[in-house]
C-alpha cells in the first residue's frame, strides 16, 4: 500500500477491509491507517465481518471512517449499520470545495 501511495502522491482516501470471513483473513488496520495518515489520506474501513468479533479500536488507530453491520458478529437484527466518523474527516466534509454530486 505504501508504494501505491507513494507512487500516486494525489490520492486522498485509502479503503480496506478489516477482516475477511470466507478466507478467514484479518489485516493490520492499525498499521494501513498509520501508513494512510503519513500519506495524508483518510481512512474507511470496512469492519462488518470484526466488530463484536476482534478487538476494533477505533480511536486508539486513529481510523477517520468505519462501519459495520448488524448480521454478523453481533448477531442482531440485519439492516443496520453502525458507523463513526472521526474531526479529522468531519473537518474534511465540512471544508468541501464543491457540492456532492448525489
Amino acid at each position: 500500500m505504501e508504494d501505491a501511495l507513494k507512487a500516486n502522491p494525489d490520492a486522498k482516501l485509502v479503503a480496506f477491509i478489516h477482516a475477511e470471513t470466507s478466507t478467514g483473513a484479518l489485516f493490520d488496520a492499525r498499521t494501513l491507517v498509520a501508513i494512510a495518515h503519513k500519506y495524508n489520506c483518510l481512512t474507511v474501513v470496512d469492519a462488518v465481518t470484526s466488530v463484536a468479533g476482534v478487538p476494533v479500536r477505533v480511536d486508539e488507530w486513529n481510523i477517520d471512517a468505519i462501519y459495520s453491520g448488524t448480521q454478523k458478529c453481533l448477531s442482531c437484527t440485519p439492516g443496520l449499520s453502525p458507523i463513526s466518523f472521526s474531526e479529522r474527516a468531519l473537518e474534511k466534509v465540512r471544508n468541501r470545495k464543491t457540492k456532492v454530486q448525489s
